[in-house]
């Protein structure tokens, strides 16, 4: 590279980090709030990755002022003022014995002549000095070295991936190869599309430019639908040019690394590749369940280790594999379309970015002020002898009188005077041209990259939550390749929330006890939604380690997590916090005090024929409770007193036989026929008169449980209610206590 185009090319370098800068930046703003579909970002990001490119060069290339002002760093200003002046010094020095030697050698002058050419000055070939490095150049070199540098690593860590993939084959099936063919007639693809296999494989790839390379074991594991749907993602990636936008950001981000932001921006586009790459695949083959269970099982073959070069492998983002399996699982898919205001709006922004963000100088001079101002090269007058004369006359006196060997010595002196205007000219004329071309960056083209369908090992979480939260793919999971299930154990501890939530769900349909550890940890995780997850899994492992850490959560501030807590205590072996679950009896959610009751009553004593033996706390809490706001809550706070074991009907139980609530009328008249306290006969023939059926039908039944001779009485007086059911009801229940005698 030449010295010249160090200044420009580190103006345009400085002036491309700004625009860039304002691109994928807005960008990023852009895509977090009002962009959300996945063909907006794919078209944003690509704005913005190029964008940056295309409005530093316009830039450049148009010159003149810009209306966001230019800012000069004069980096480069005192190294050429000190290099100009010596040359003009040297130059001077150097013309005036050059020139004095040259007259003298010419016929005998007289001694006047000699004296003019000695004294004169007159311009001639100036000796550049050695040029001296400066800091600009330094700068550039070294910022050169270290892009090209990343470029060759990131070439050879790739020429390694192809190798690493192995001798690929053609593909003979007569079946796949039809399959191909018409989805590539479908999606109007018009070029041909090989398809290969390959034996060191795992994942599927989009390589180049027209094939698709699938394992081995696609070809033999996968059925009709799942290679249908494998086909068409791969062939979205070729009809995207996805393997040209993804080599394109892998270079970007090494030979321009001073911008960090070039990273986000593939990262970024390789997502919202996948997405649409996925939605192109469900609208040919019309099913997003075939796709998503490709997914997982190609996430089977696919290694663990961290991918040597970025690919849209399957194993590659893990977070967004959980994310795309739900979505296709849940019908998401088919974003709509680019919309034609946001493609305007992106050429309106890059055009807008090229006149009107500030550009960087390095202090270089314009190709006016080097036309302008030229200190080492003496310009003479020309036109006249006269004229030539006097800028050849001695500074010290007049000119001499000339005589006709003085007239040839000016004339021979006017000669090489335009001589060396021609040089200056040919060499100013020459500087512009140079100047021009270096207005213009040259392209690259870009290499082939591997744009694989992108999966993920994590692809074993199932989406248990799909449909509603009760659907499973497969039901229990088995980890047959012992992978899954450690990786999964590992996402608990990712830095993404979505990864967590996804990984504690795929772990609850695998029900290994190997992730009992790992999910007691992720009880304190901070999200609630993790946390909840993890209590709902350890619930289905039943394994008493988690009886302990599951109960602290009982005191949790989200309402989801003591419930999801509630419930997996239910299934847990093990010691209870009797204080944890009071106090989730005297929790502020309703559901919460429900579920609790039937905790409660889960955990008491029982005796040797299996009747429950009543706590006291619990029996205090249950008798609370029956004045709860919520009327399911007193209808199973009766149940509760039923079940745990008391004697004796609280005051507050036959209170609540005036309650509103139908429902808890009847379940008060249960409740009380449970407990068989004789106390409570004349509570129970109130309720015979209810205006609920329901009510007095129960309360016909738990006359029966009573055994006393008030409760028969009762019962012979039911015989003569107006209500036909209370009638038959009574008189069933009169028929089995004889029989019982």
């Amino acid at each position: 590279m030449r010295a010249e185009l160090m200044p420009a090319l580190g103006g345009w370098l400085l002036t491309y980090l700004i625009h860039s800068t304002l691109l994928l930046g807005g960008a990023w703003l852009l895509t977090r709030r009002l962009v959300q579909t996945a063909p907006g970002r794919d078209l944003v990001w690509k704005a913005a990755m190029v964008g940056g490119l295309v409005s530093a060069t316009l830039q450049a290339a148009m010159g003149g002022p810009r209306l966001g002002g230019s800012v000069d760093l004069g980096l480069d200003r005192v190294e050429q003022a000190s290099t100009a002046q010596t040359a003009s010094q040297l130059s001077v020095r150097n013309d005036r014995a050059q020139w004095g030697g040259l007259l003298g050698s010419l016929e005998q002058a007289p001694e006047p002549a000699a004296a003019v050419a000695a004294e004169s000055g007159v311009p001639g070939p100036a000796v550049t000095p050695p040029p001296r490095p400066s800091l600009l150049n330094l700068l550039l070199v070294s910022y050169s070295a270290a892009a090209l540098l990343l470029t060759a690593l990131y070439l050879i860590r790739r020429g390694r991936a192809m190798r690493r993939i192995g001798p690929r084959r053609p593909v003979e099936d007569p079946r796949l190869l039809t399959m191909l063919d018409l989805l590539r007639e479908g999606g109007r693809v018009r070029r041909p599309i090989r398809l290969t296999a390959a034996g060191g494989l795992s994942s599927p790839v989009a390589l180049g430019w027209d094939e698709i390379v699938v394992p081995e074991a696609a070809l033999t594991e996968l059925d009709a639908d799942q290679q249908r749907s494998l086909l068409a993602h791969e062939l979205a990636h070729l009809a995207r040019h996805d393997p040209a936008w993804l080599t394109l950001g892998c270079v970007m981000e090494r030979l321009l690394f001073l911008q960090p932001l070039n990273h986000l921006a593939r990262v970024r586009l390789q997502e919202a590749a996948e997405y649409l790459c996925d939605d192109w695949a469900v609208h040919r083959t019309g099913s997003g369940f075939s796709l998503a269970s490709c997914l997982v099982k190609v996430a089977e073959w696919v290694d663990t280790g961290p991918a040597t070069v970025p690919l849209a492998g399957m194993a590659e983002r893990r977070s967004q594999l959980v994310t795309r399996v739900h979505r296709l699982i849940e019908g998401r898919a088919m974003s709509a379309p680019r919309s034609l205001w946001l493609l305007s709006g992106a050429v309106t922004l890059v055009a807008l970015t090229a006149v009107a963000a500030p550009g960087i100088s390095t202090g270089t001079q314009s190709p006016a002020d080097t036309n302008s101002a030229a200190p080492s090269e003496a310009v003479l007058p020309a036109g006249t002898e006269e004229g030539v004369a006097t800028a050849w006359a001695p500074s010290a006196g007049s000119a001499p009188e000339l005589t006709p060997a003085d007239t040839d010595d000016v004339k021979l002196r006017r000669t090489t005077a335009d001589m060396r205007q021609m040089e200056l000219r040919a060499r100013m004329e020459a500087a512009r041209e140079l100047r021009t071309a270096h207005g213009v960056l040259a392209g690259t083209v870009p290499m082939a990259p591997l744009a694989p369908m992108p999966p993920s090992w994590l692809i074993a979480a199932r989406a248990p939550r799909a449909f509603g939260g009760n659907w499973r793919v497969s039901g229990r999971q088995g980890d047959t390749t012992s992978i899954a299930v450690p990786a999964l154990m590992a996402a608990l501890k990712d830095t993404d929330v979505e990864v967590r939530r996804a990984a504690v769900q795929s772990l609850s349909n695998h029900e290994d006890r190997r992730a009992v550890p790992a999910l007691i940890d992720a009880l304190k995780d901070s999200d609630a939604e993790v946390r909840a997850g993890a209590a709902m899994a350890l619930g289905q492992l039943e394994d008493p380690r988690a009886a302990a850490p599951v109960s602290a959560l009982l005191k949790d501030n989200s309402v989801e997590v003591r419930r999801a807590a509630l419930w997996a205590l239910h299934n847990l072996p093990g010691e209870v916090s009797t204080d944890a679950v009071l106090a989730a009896l005297a929790d502020s959610d309703a559901e919460v005090r429900q579920a609790a009751l039937g905790l409660a009553l889960s955990r008491m004593s029982e005796d040797e024929d299996g009747n429950r033996q009543a706590d006291p706390r619990y029996v205090a809490a249950f008798t609370r409770m029956l004045g709860d706001t919520n009327p399911e809550v007193r209808q199973q706070s009766a149940m509760a007193l039923a079940e745990s074991g008391v004697r004796q009907a609280p005051a507050a139980l036959l209170a609540l036989a005036r309650d509103k609530n139908a429902e808890v009328r009847q379940q008060v008249a249960s409740a009380l026929g449970r407990i068989g306290d004789p106390k409570a006969v004349p509570t129970i023939k109130e309720l015979l008169q209810d205006g609920n059926a329901d009510v007095r039908e129960e309360a016909v039944s738990a006359l029966s449980e009573v055994r006393d001779r008030s409760a028969l009485e009762a019962l012979v007086g039911a015989l003569k209610s107006s209500d036909p059911v209370v009638r038959r009801s009574a008189a069933e229940a009169l028929g089995q206590r004889e029989d019982e005698r």
